[in-house]
């Protein structure tokens, strides 16, 4: 079993948990790099391959880690030829920046027309909610205090439920909480 770090990353928008599978399979022949694949496949992750496939019957020492601080998953160590395909799952570093930037490629895809690069979250934004999470199944709410854009205090809560598509309805949510800060409330 690989060694590997994992700390999950909190964002009021979430894509796929927040994390990305690292699938590891051996060459078809000792002395190649082992294959690395990242599922979902993505540029937001950088993969460093320094492993070696082994001959038969030898000892398996693969290692998996993400830094701490950004997105570069180092995989190291050798694997046997025949062995089954191993996986790992981790977190990914800034998964807010990449809820967007998969938003931002889907909308090209469609053929809408996107200006601009992605970019994360205004920290003056997150400074104006302080609000807690919720998810059941099929349930995901957002409850706490927002300041208003003319400086009041407001208690708030978005609930949306019976949710049952593949996204989940986090970045909706959190879009709603953040309109409601920049609209003064008399």
């Amino acid at each position: 079993m690989p060694s590997h770090h994992v700390r999950q990353h909190s964002a009021r928008c979430s894509v796929d948990g927040n994390e990305i599978t690292v699938s590891i399979t051996p060459a078809t022949k000792a002395g190649e790099p082992a294959q690395v694949k990242l599922v979902p496949q993505t540029d937001y992750v950088r993969v460093v391959n320094d492993t070696e496939t082994i001959t038969r019957g030898e000892k398996s020492t693969l290692g998996v880690t993400r830094g701490l601080s950004d997105n570069e998953v180092r995989v190291w160590g050798a694997f046997p030829l025949g062995q089954p395909s191993s996986s790992v799952r981790l977190s990914v570093h800034r998964p807010a920046l990449w809820a967007a930037q998969l938003f931002r490629a889907a909308l090209i895809t469609r053929g809408i027309s996107v200006e601009g690069g992605t970019r994360a979250r205004d920290a003056k934004t997150r400074a104006l909610i302080a609000a807690k999470t919720g998810t059941l199944t099929y349930t995901n709410s957002l409850s706490g205090y927002l300041t208003t854009a003319d400086g009041e205090p407001m208690a708030f809560s978005i609930l949306c439920n019976d949710e049952t598509g593949r996204a989940p309805a986090t970045c909706a949510i959190a879009a709603i909480a953040e309109t409601m800060t920049a609209y003064p409330f008399d």
